[in-house]
């Protein structure tokens, strides 16, 4: 089954997102999750600044594994495509047996814009959320921030 950016849009809202990145947050606090370093590399399509990016992120939680496949194309803006792309794979973890393919660009960016909105949260927290996030800007984009009024904290109640 693959799920397209249209349908993602029609069914991931800010105010149920939010939410799941928080206890995702706790369970890997927690050791819940595993979920090695991200895998980066030079695409080696183009010279100097326009070369890509390509970068590989598995985890495994619960009864679940994903990987993540994101690239950054900076020479993609003067041809009118996206600059960042990515797909993500969804398996079974008794069997492995795949579950979805979906578009993950929209993810990627609403995921970093509930993590960057930082409306209602103490400054404690608000570095809390920024410390979520390192490592994570090296390929991606600025996103928009979650809608005012509906970015709770992530710092734990």
């Amino acid at each position: 089954m693959y799920i397209a950016e249209h349908e993602i849009r029609s069914l991931l809202h800010y105010e149920t997102l939010i939410p799941a990145i928080r206890q995702a947050l706790i369970d890997y606090s927690s050791g819940l999750v595993d979920q090695p370093p991200r895998m980066i590399l030079r695409a080696g399509n183009a010279d100097g600044f326009k070369n890509g990016w390509f970068a590989v992120m598995p985890v495994i939680a619960g009864d679940f594994m994903g990987v993540k496949n994101v690239t950054f194309y900076p020479g993609n803006a003067e041809r009118g495509l996206d600059t960042h792309m990515a797909t993500i794979a969804l398996m079974r973890r008794a069997t492995g047996e795949p579950l979805a393919m979906m578009d993950g660009r929209l993810i990627t960016e609403m995921h970093r814009g509930s993590l960057r909105s930082r409306m209602g949260c103490s400054h404690s927290a608000s570095l809390q959320c920024a410390a979520a996030e390192l490592g994570h800007s090296r390929i991606r984009r600025p996103g928009p921030c979650a809608p005012a009024g509906i970015a709770p904290c992530l710092a734990p109640a």
